[in-house]
């Protein structure tokens, strides 16, 4: 979803079980005239590296926040983690161009178009979430494996427990994620849960299991 001025809002789209989310902003570098005064995404390089280093900064404290705040609601297995990698590409791409330009004579003379990137609320929530489920499933992959029990029913019922957090409105698809993974460990068969958590496409390498 794209505002007026043209900052792009980067959403908590549908997630179809759990995937990773990602969208390129696009770096504006043609020639603009400097009488179009209405956009307000029209700066001079000094104007706009400001701009992308504030918006960067904002997008990194937001991450934090919102990074905190599941991690003291949700618990872990031993060594998992609720992180995944964020490059905030959409933006540093735009800073570096930015800056190539710097050095310039005229740099605050010269304009440039930018497209200033922010995350809608809860977005590095459910980030943290995809390494929660996947943290947890890992757990009842490895508990089943080595007949430990115990150690299989937590797993198992602190991801179904899941639908009971406001924050399952965020994953439509769960129960499909809990019958395709899930239930077959249930059964004995860790295979489907094993392929989905070293896929590379949700989990991060910490939440992965090795192949033995």
């Amino acid at each position: 979803m794209r505002k007026n001025n043209k900052q792009t809002l980067i959403s908590l789209t549908t997630i179809s079980s759990i995937l990773g989310i990602s969208i390129l902003a696009i770096f504006h570098s043609n020639s603009i005239s400097i009488d179009d005064t209405t956009n307000p995404n029209i700066q001079t390089i000094i104007e706009a590296e400001q701009t992308l280093k504030a918006n960067l900064q904002d997008s990194k404290n937001q991450m934090a926040k919102e990074m905190q705040e599941i991690a003291t609601q949700y618990s872990l297995p031993t060594n998992a983690t609720f992180h995944s990698e964020h490059s905030f590409s959409e933006i540093s791409q735009q800073l570096m161009q930015v800056q190539a330009q710097k050095q310039a004579r005229t740099a605050n003379n010269n304009i440039i178009e930018i497209e200033p990137v922010w995350y809608e609320p809860g977005f590095f929530k459910s980030d943290a979430l995809v390494q929660w489920q996947c943290a947890w499933l890992k757990e009842a992959v490895i508990a089943q494996e080595n007949n430990n029990t115990s150690r299989l029913n937590i797993a198992i019922t602190t991801l179904e427990e899941f639908p009971k957090k406001p924050e399952i409105s965020m994953f439509p698809d769960y129960a499909i994620f809990l019958k395709d993974n899930l239930d077959p460990i249930k059964n004995g068969d860790t295979k489907p849960a094993r392929d989905f958590i070293n896929s590379g496409y949700s989990c991060v390498p910490q939440n992965q299991l090795n192949n033995s």
